[in-house]
Parts: C-alpha cells; structure tokens; sequence
C-alpha cells in the first residue's frame, strides 16, 4: 500500500502538511491509516494534532491488559469509563482531559496526572474516586493546569487541587453549596492566579473571599437563584470584575452594581423586575448583555449602550423598534424564544446597525409579519444568519432578507417546511458570497444541495438533514 500512495501522490511533505490542514480531526485520523508516510507526516505536525480529540469507547475498563488506538492529540475523553490502572501508553503530551461518569481509584488517577504535565484543562464531572491506603500522596505538581472544572465531588478532592494546582486561572464548581469550607480553601490557595470564578455561593465562602486581599476575579457566574445580596457584596469587594453571570431580579440591585464594577464588559442576567432598565446607565463599558426572561414588552427607548458589540434576548417580548440606537458597535444580535410585534420593525433595526455581522433567530414569533414595501431594501453587512422559526415564516420572508444580506457568508435554516429547492436556487443566486449552507428538516432534496454545490462556486460546505434520514447530505469542497 505504502509503494502505490507514493507512486501515484508522491508531493512534498510540506505540501501535505498544507492539504491536511483542511480536513476535519476526524478525517485527519483515518488518513492516518492510510501509510506509514502519511502517519509520519500528520502525527509530526503540531499544528495538526493538536486539533484531535480521542474519546474512549464508552464503559470499556483500562487495565494492564487494554491495548488502546491512539493517535497523538492533546485532548482526551472517557466516559462511563472504569479505570483500573494505565500503563505506558497514557499519552505524556496531554492538554486536555474530560472524564465523565468515570470510576478511578485515587491512585490510578494520580498515575495519569503525574504522566500529563503539560496538562492545561482538566474536567471532572460525575467521577467516582475510590479513597484508600496511601493513595492520596501528593509528590508533583501541576504547573500549567490553568482550567479545572468539577460536577459532584468531595472535600478531599478539592483539598487535593489545592495542592496539585497552584496555577489555577479558571475554576468551576457545581454543586449544592456542601463543601463550602473545602471551596473556600481551594480558592485561598490558588487567589494568586484566579481569574474565573463559576459555583454556588454561600455566607460562608462570601464571607472567606471578602478576606483574600491577592484575590482579583474577572468573571463571576454564580448557579444559585437566590444571589442578589451575594452578586452586590461580590461587587463591594471585587471591584475588578469584567463579566458577572447572574439571575437577579431588581433593577436597584443591578444598578449598585455597575456603580461598583467601572470596568464591567459583560452582563447575563434574568428575570429582570418591571422597573426598567436604568442600570444600563451605569454600566457605560458593556460590551456583551444578555437579558433572559422579565417583563412584557421590553423597551431599549432613551437607553444608549456605546460599546455594546453582542445582545441576546431569551424568553422576552420585545419592543424591536426600541433596538435601532442601542449602539453604534453591535456587531452580534440573538433572540431565543423571544416575541416581536413587527417583522418589518426588526428588519429596519438590522439596516440601522451597519456594524451588525450576526443574527440569529431561535423561535422567534412575530405578531405582525407583513413585509416592507421598499424597493429596493436596504442593504446590510450580516456575513451570518440562523433562523428556526415558530410562527409561520413564508419563503418572501427569506428572500427579502436575503436581498438585504448580499455579504452573507453563513445560512442555517431549521424546520422551514416552505423552503423547497426553487427557494434554494433562488437564495443561493442572491447571496454570491455564501460558503456555508445548513437545511435542517426543510424540504430540499440531496440532489439540489449538490446542484447548488457545482454550480456556486463560494460554496465549501453544503448540509441537507431531513427529518426521515437516519444520515445527513454532506458536501465539502477545499477552498479553490
């Protein structure tokens, strides 16, 4: 096999290199398999391998006698996987491990930290440690770990971290608020590094971390549902935080907030009270806002947020024509079971922000769906549009917006039954710098997905889903 591939594709590796940059990580692993020449070639470059992801069969058991397939990448995931003990070939040039659902005893699992000390990311979720006998001995350290994410797990675990990772920069803890104590202890030893900050926060950590003077976070997302006396006193004492993820309910609260954090760029918040929206005012650096739920009608009108670049809006009813000066910057807007009164209102929104590069509509209702006279419609820069509608979305609809978005470079459209293959052509003739189309459970059929494939030539990728195939119509072209 070797002697056929380099007689009929005998190109320079550098030229390989090049061609396999294009392929997906699953694609580069069966090229792989190809001959001993190809192998070489992508398991030499960094820059390919470290795209690959390995996940182990689910519920296999790693002991002396698993003989593993593996191919040099840097990210790993078991799941539902019992570990015994890993032997030689635990890959030593790991970044990334993700382990769920796992059962490892605490030995073994060291075994496979002690051989990864490029380890960067490491997520735990659901893991069954079995403690015991001198298991727990600690004799290294992991220097580069800068990401730990854990679901369901012990105060010894936790105080295990905090010896293991002195470098943390990003921590994540889901759970109920039980090991509050082992929580606090974790976040005291790594205060020098930390950056991000995701768990359920109770009196007792507050408390603690209001006392680490080293402690700077810039992000903040916070699982509880009762934490808007714990979101202001973050603010009080953590004056340097840039994003807060929270679900708070008073409009005072939020206000107190961006008077306590100038530097805030991102805000998620939910559930917001019928008292408006003034906090916006006192948050003049926002840069991302992402508003879930609250009052009826919601209303932009006499806000004005200069450096906002990113809004979504999830579960709202929206005053859409409130959004045409919300900013001059926003470059991203996304509505998720959201209702509008105006399809017409939402398009002038989109003309009015030249800066807007992504829409994306997720079962979106309009009350009113009449379309603009205007002719010709004016014209926007959107290079990406998603829509999954609710309500009825006629094929006029989409191509007056497509007449819109002429700098369309990304079409995804799902559970569109009116979008047939004439409605395709037509779209595909509008938009001459689309290269990626997705037709999720509309009406097109593979034979039009590839027709469109060879006649556009902007095209790189074409998927066709329909809701009676088990498989999917996928056309891939490299780019030209």
């Amino acid at each position: 096999m070797t002697s056929v591939v380099a007689q009929q594709f005998d190109l320079p590796p550098e030229l390989w290199s090049q061609i396999f940059a294009h392929l997906k990580p699953q694609q580069l692993l069966r090229i792989r398999t190809v001959c001993r020449r190809w192998k070489a070639i992508a398991d030499r470059e960094r820059s390919l391998w470290t795209r690959l992801r390995i996940k182990f069969p689910d519920e296999v058991t790693l002991d002396e006698n698993f003989r593993p397939f593996i191919a040099p990448a840097t990210d790993v995931q078991l799941e539902a996987v019992r570990i015994v003990t890993v032997d030689s070939w635990w890959p030593t040039h790991l970044t990334c491990v993700r382990m769920r659902g796992c059962h490892v005893s605490l030995e073994s699992f060291l075994g496979m930290l002690r051989r990864t000390p490029n380890l960067t990311h490491l997520g735990l979720l659901f893991v069954e440690f079995a403690f015991g006998g001198n298991g727990g001995v600690v004799d290294f350290r992991l220097e580069r770990l800068e990401s730990l994410e854990l679901i369901q797990y012990s105060d010894d675990l936790l105080d295990l971290f905090g010896r293991l990772c002195p470098r943390l920069r990003e921590l994540s803890l889901e759970d109920d608020g039980e090991h509050d104590r082992a929580t606090a202890r974790l976040i005291e030893s790594v205060q020098d590094t930390l950056q991000r900050l995701k768990l359920w926060m109770t009196p007792y950590v507050l408390q603690k971390m209001s006392l680490m003077e080293r402690l700077q976070l810039k992000s903040v997302e916070l699982t509880d549902l009762q934490e808007d006396e714990y979101a202001l006193s973050l603010s009080r004492f953590q004056p340097s935080l840039e994003e807060l993820l929270v679900t708070i309910r008073r409009n005072s609260v939020l206000c107190e907030i961006g008077t306590n954090l100038p530097g805030l760029k991102r805000l998620t918040v939910g559930l917001v009270e019928e008292d408006g929206l003034d906090f916006l005012a006192t948050m003049p650096l926002l840069e991302e806002l992402d508003i879930g739920g609250g009052q009826e009608a919601l209303n932009f009108n006499g806000f004005h947020c200069p450096n906002l670049t990113k809004l979504t809006l999830d579960g709202v009813e929206l005053v859409a024509s409130s959004l045409r000066s919300i900013s001059s910057k926003l470059k991203e807007l996304k509505f998720e079971k959201c209702a509008m009164d105006s399809w017409s209102d939402l398009l002038a929104v989109l003309a009015a922000h030249p800066s807007l590069l992504h829409l994306d509509l997720w079962f979106v209702q309009f009350e009113n769906r009449a379309i603009p006279s205007v002719s010709p419609p004016p014209q926007t820069n959107l290079q990406y549009l998603r829509i999954y509608p609710v309500t009825p979305f006629t094929n006029k609809m989409l191509l007056h917006l497509a007449e819109m978005t002429p700098h369309l470079e990304t079409l995804a459209l799902t559970s569109m039954p009116r979008v047939g293959d004439a409605t395709v052509r037509k779209l595909c003739r509008q938009l001459p710098r689309l290269a990626r189309l997705t037709l999720d459970f509309c009406s097109v059929t593979a034979a039009c997905a590839r027709d469109v494939a060879d006649r556009h030539r902007a095209l790189k990728h074409v998927q066709v889903r329909a809701k009676s195939q088990a498989k999917f119509e996928e056309i891939r072209r490299f780019p030209s």
